[in-house]
């Protein structure tokens, strides 16, 4: 009779140790899963918001333009470009703001092959006439960008960027 019982409960543990090592196997899977998901997510780092952002803040920096005895924001130095005016220091204005603008893309959008960004376009037009056109990089179907308008003076500025991922 001893021997029948001991049968039965080596037999509930081998079951218990077959249910563990299942269990085991199928969380290393979902681990691997979960690491394959979250690497992936690296790629998609670019949100609209982000580009709409960036152009925001490009408007307001300071450039090396003197008029009137301040510094000419980036927003300014387009209408100057546009009326094809010069800054008091002597700068052409168009010539500054194609510098500072390509300055300012490369050193804030990394484009290079090992980078998830893989290119851009950068325009600005005034009244429909292109006063900057920046491209660097591969363009791609997969892309996040803005574009903000307004007026002044009656010159409609238009600014596009689209970052390719």
């Amino acid at each position: 009779m001893r021997y029948k019982n001991t049968l039965k409960g080596t037999r509930g543990q081998q079951e218990m140790v077959g249910l563990a090592i299942i269990m085991v196997m199928v969380a290393v899977i979902l681990l691997v899963f979960l690491g394959f998901s979250l690497n992936n997510s690296d790629k998609d780092i670019v949100e609209n918001y982000e580009v709409s952002s960036f152009i925001q803040s490009l408007l307001q920096y300071n450039t090396q333009c003197h008029s009137d005895r301040q510094y000419l924001e980036v927003k300014d130095l387009i209408f100057s470009c546009s009326n094809q005016q010069n800054c008091e220091n002597s700068i052409d204005s168009c010539e500054l703001l194609n510098n500072t603008m390509s300055e300012i893309i490369d050193s804030s959008w990394n484009v290079n092959e090992d980078s998830p960004i893989q290119g851009y376009e950068f325009f600005i037009y005034s009244n429909g006439e292109a006063l900057i056109n920046l491209e660097k990089g591969n363009t791609t179907q997969n892309y996040k960008g803005s574009v903000q308008d307004y007026t002044t003076g009656g010159n409609t500025i238009e600014i596009m960027f689209k970052a390719f991922f």
